[in-house]
C-alpha cells in the first residue's frame, strides 16, 4: 500500500471522488482500497508489466472489488513501448515492483543490487486523454501513480483534458531511470499546470490543482519520449 491518506480527499477535494485512476497498480491493492473507501467511484487500475497484470487478473481481487483493470503503459504516446520488468531477490514472493518503461540507470543498480532487469517486452502504450475518450470517462478526481520515473510522461498524456483535482505520485525514482524527468523539473511542470504541492516525504508527493492560480513559467513542455 502507498502512503496516500484517505483524509486528504475530505480536506482538499471536499466531496466524494467520482473517477479515480491508479496508474502502475502492481497487485491492485491501492486500487481496491480506493474502491472500498469510495464504492460509488469509478476506479481504473493500469498495469504495464505483463507478469503483474496477469497475476492481478488471475487473483480476481480487482474484478471482485469492481475495479476496471487495464493492461497498458500510460504515457505520452499511443504506441507500443518497451517495458523493463524486474525480479527482486530481496522479495522473491513479490517480484516486479521496480519495472518501468524507462531503462534502469547505473545509479539504480548500484543502490539496489538485488534487482535484476529482464529484456524488454513490448506493451501497449496509451495516453490518458485517449483512454478517457475511448471509454467516455469524465474528469479525473484522483490520479494515483507509481510509474518509476515516468511521472511527467503520464501527465503529458492528459493533453487538453481537465487536470485531475489531486495527483499523488512517487518522486524518488526520477534519478534512477534513464530519460526520467528530474524531480525539480517535474515539480516545475506541476506548478506550470497550476498545481500546489501540499505534502511530501522522501518518496512521494501530493499535488492539488488550483485552477484560479496563475501558472508559473508558461505551458508544460513535455520532453521527447524515450526511443525504443
Amino acid at each position: 500500500m502507498s502512503n496516500f491518506k484517505f483524509e486528504w480527499v475530505e480536506q482538499y477535494l471536499k466531496r466524494e471522488p467520482k473517477v479515480v485512476f491508479d496508474v502502475g497498480t502492481w497487485d491492485g491493492a491501492d486500487a481496491i482500497a480506493l474502491k472500498q473507501r469510495w464504492p460509488r467511484a469509478d476506479v481504473y487500475a493500469f498495469e504495464a508489466c505483463p507478469d503483474n497484470y496477469a497475476a492481478a487478473f488471475k487473483s480476481g481481487g480487482v474484478k471482485a472489488a469492481g475495479v476496471m483493470l487495464v493492461h497498458a503503459a500510460v504515457g505520452a504516446e499511443d504506441r507500443d513501448v518497451p517495458f523493463y520488468s524486474n525480479t527482486d531477490t530481496a522479495l522473491p514472493k513479490n517480484p516486479g515492483m521496480s519495472g518501468s518503461t524507462l531503462f534502469p540507470s547505473p545509479a539504480l543498480i548500484a543502490i539496489a543490487p538485488n534487482l535484476t532487469f529482464l529484456p524488454p517486452r513490448m506493451v501497449r502504450g496509451i495516453r490518458l486523454d485517449t483512454f478517457c475518450r475511448m471509454f467516455g470517462v469524465g474528469p479525473i478526481d484522483i490520479l494515483h501513480m507509481d510509474v518509476q520515473g515516468a511521472e511527467d510522461y503520464v501527465m503529458g498524456g492528459l493533453g487538453v483534458l481537465p487536470r485531475p483535482a489531486m495527483v499523488f505520485m512517487e518522486i524518488d525514482a526520477t534519478q534512477l531511470y534513464e530519460d526520467a524527468v528530474p524531480v525539480d523539473l517535474l515539480r516545475a511542470h506541476m506548478r506550470e499546470d497550476r498545481y500546489t504541492e501540499v505534502w511530501t516525504d522522501e518518496h512521494d508527493a501530493l499535488f492539488i490543482y488550483e485552477p484560479t492560480r496563475k501558472p508559473h513559467g508558461g505551458d508544460h513542455q513535455l520532453p521527447p519520449p524515450p526511443v525504443s
